[in-house]
């Protein structure tokens, strides 16, 4: 399960990724660290970090910004504002992904990350398989599987027809069905709860929380499984995406009128966390 925790690191990255070449100044880096519970010193020191590795660039001034890479799990988590357009109707086809025989593969962290991303779920420990739903082409599936950290070894087919009990046990078994319609309902109830606290909070209280329940929300969105109808009703998920974008405007609101506050210089909205 993905754990939604804030670190320095994903802080900086977030705050950071949204406003292209804009930079931003170290003292404006560890106050936003500040208001989340980081201190100066540990910003300053994951900021000369992601220095080292590349990640970020300083200009002559002294100002940050992210060094831009094609980051594609970034471009996932920003995809999830499309909503229910990110599927097409299900062919009643299935990609279906083959690992080699070896344990050591089967099991590696990052292949296993790479297919659950995509929403892909084990048949057994080396065949891994999703309704072929998404607007991703076979070949863009493939691609992406590689980028995310799929091992070389697999192999990517697309299923026509298979026996039907092993079908069977695909649709009514590897997902979730219930689990995930719980967890809309309840990140819904969330949401819903703090847009009416939001108003009645101090004004970095209500960033914070705005900042932290959205990428919670918007994380959550960017690696569900997307299934078709045909194995699971949508209307929840559709709902939490809507209740989202307003939430999403809310909180771009509360941090423009912070950023005003602080600075003459205007700041962009971040991005939203990378909790994956």
């Amino acid at each position: 399960m993905t754990q939604f925790k804030v670190s320095p690191k994903n802080l900086l990255l977030g705050v950071l990724s949204k406003g292209e070449s804009k930079t931003i100044p170290i003292s404006m880096i560890t106050h936003i660290g500040e208001l989340f519970g980081f201190s100066s010193n540990a910003m300053r020191v994951n900021v000369t970090r992601l220095l080292s590795s590349g990640a970020l660039e300083q200009d002559e001034r002294g100002y940050y910004r992210v060094k831009h890479t094609d980051n594609l799990v970034s471009k996932l988590i920003e995809r999830w504002h499309i909503g229910e357009d990110r599927r097409t109707p299900w062919d009643q086809t299935w990609l279906m992904v083959c690992l080699p025989h070896k344990k050591s593969v089967a099991s590696n962290k990052d292949t296993v990350k790479a297919l659950s991303y995509l929403g892909f779920k084990p048949s057994d420990e080396f065949l891994w398989v999703r309704p072929h739903n998404l607007t991703y082409s076979h070949q863009t599936t493939w691609d992406y599987l590689l980028q995310l950290g799929l091992t070389e070894q697999a192999q990517l087919f697309t299923v026509t027809e298979t026996e039907p009990r092993l079908e069977a046990h695909w649709r009514r078994n590897l997902w979730p069905i219930n689990r995930l319609q719980k967890n809309y309902k309840a990140l819904l109830n969330d949401l819903n709860k703090s847009q009416k606290a939001l108003k009645k909070m101090g004004q970095d209280q209500a960033l914070v929380e705005s900042f932290v329940l959205g990428s919670k929300v918007v994380n959550t969105l960017a690696i569900d499984a997307l299934l078709p109808d045909e194995l699971m009703d949508n209307q929840h998920r559709h709902h939490l995406t809507e209740a989202m974008k307003e939430y999403d405007r809310l909180g771009k609101e509360i941090w423009d009128e912070k950023m005003a506050a602080q600075s003459s210089e205007e700041i962009p909205a971040p991005a939203h966390l990378n909790f994956l």
